[in-house]
């Protein structure tokens, strides 16, 4: 720990060899763990490089105690963003069609239950949730392009959609739930 510590000292002090040394220890095991969470190459590393732009351009700023501890939770925020914003959500979904199963009748059975399950919930919600939790799910609009599109503040449209994955989450069991956010990215 103390190596890091004088690592990080360094860094304040806009020693590139420092930086180097950081980048050099930690890249592989927080692209490891972002490819185990998103299984997406170009998006990993985009994350893992952002992160090191980041930890390079607020080295000033940041007081930071615990330099592995520091990194592992800018990579989990960063990931969890990533599935947030619903870019990953059409990936999952093309991944599921490509799949075959060995019982494909039973599996598909599965996935349309599911499928039933998932639209009784989504009608469940007000109209105007359902529209703007379509818009942003399954077209995969921005909440900006939402708000644009049907006239309303940003804000709302953030609120309808957080009240519509509330409404989802508590309107199926644990197991769907868990199904739900692989394919949707709730």
């Amino acid at each position: 720990m103390t190596s890091y510590l004088f690592l990080l000292q360094r860094l304040k002090e806009n020693d590139p060899e420092a930086f180097e040394k950081i980048y050099d220890r930690f890249w592989q095991e927080l692209y490891v763990f972002a490819y185990n969470v998103l299984k997406d190459e170009a998006v990993c590393n985009d994350i893992v490089q952002d992160i090191f732009v980041d930890l390079w351009e607020r080295r000033h700023e940041t007081e930071i105690q615990n330099l592995p501890a520091y990194l592992r939770r800018a990579v989990k925020f960063r990931c969890l963003k990533h599935i947030r914003s619903g870019k990953i959500a059409q990936h999952h979904i093309q991944r599921i069609e490509q799949i075959h199963f060995i019982n494909q009748t039973e599996d598909n059975l599965y996935y349309q239950e599911l499928n039933v399950i998932l639209s009784e919930s989504i009608n469940q919600l007000p109209t105007k949730c359902q529209e703007i939790f379509r818009l942003s799910r399954f077209q995969h609009l921005s909440h900006q392009e939402i708000a644009d599109h049907l006239g309303l503040s940003l804000q709302t449209v953030k609120n309808q959609i957080s009240k519509a994955c509330q409404q989802l989450r508590s309107s199926v069991s644990n197991i769907i739930s868990i199904l739900l956010a692989i394919i949707l990215m709730l």
